[in-house]
């Protein structure tokens, strides 16, 4: 064999695997982190090959934000992240969500109705049909529901916590939140950043 050819595997193996950058997720798959091939903002029917395209497109548009923007945007990147650590007890990662919902939709202190804001925000800059929309507010009202009850209480099925008694139940809503945060940093970083108190006052989608 030349010796131009030979490899030492102890230097090497390293540099042969994969190591994402530090600011994706643990766990990336079609439904999580906004690479939904069934909904926005990716189109339907997506082969792995164009999904892994979008996601490429994404990563280099964030690399190409400022570095003010690259750094607000560490902070719900990385409480997505931290949700998706297989280890996290579902406690955890309502909290993680709820950090990471607020630092999208209320980057400034909002003196009172903060969960309203950020539901209606998102369920407006996530678009879709009325239905889409209400699905957004009801599946993030939910979500801010077991975050409070994780932050006040280290439990979900406490006093008139009933229907989070479902182990099942509650995975399901944060795994939708989980989505929902995705496809929210997705749109941010390909299309940029509102202002949120204009976008508050702007004429609603289809009005």
């Amino acid at each position: 064999m030349p010796e131009s050819s030979r490899y030492d595997l102890s230097t090497t193996r390293g540099s042969l695997r994969h190591e994402p950058p530090d600011w994706a997720p643990w766990a990336v798959t079609r439904s999580r982190f906004g690479v939904d091939a069934t909904g926005y903002p990716w189109s339907t029917g997506l082969d792995d090959t164009t999904i892994v395209s979008q996601v490429q497109q994404c990563a280099q548009h964030f690399l190409q934000l400022d570095e003010s923007q690259r750094l607000r945007l560490r902070v719900p990147l990385d409480r997505l992240n931290r949700s998706y650590l297989a280890s996290l007890r579902s406690v955890d990662m309502a909290i993680e969500l709820g950090i990471a919902l607020e630092s999208i939709y209320a980057p400034t202190k909002l003196s009172e109705g903060i969960a309203l804001a950020v539901r209606t925000r998102a369920a407006r800059f996530l678009g879709g049909s009325l239905d889409d929309r209400k699905a957004t507010v009801i599946a993030l009202k939910d979500v801010y529901d077991l975050r409070s009850r994780a932050v006040h209480a280290g439990r979900f099925d406490g006093e008139g916590g009933n229907k989070w008694r479902d182990a099942s139940r509650v995975r399901t809503t944060l795994e939708n939140g989980q989505r929902l945060v995705g496809r929210s940093l997705v749109k941010v970083i390909m299309e940029g950043e509102s202002d949120w108190e204009e976008f508050d006052i702007s004429e609603a989608p289809g009005t």
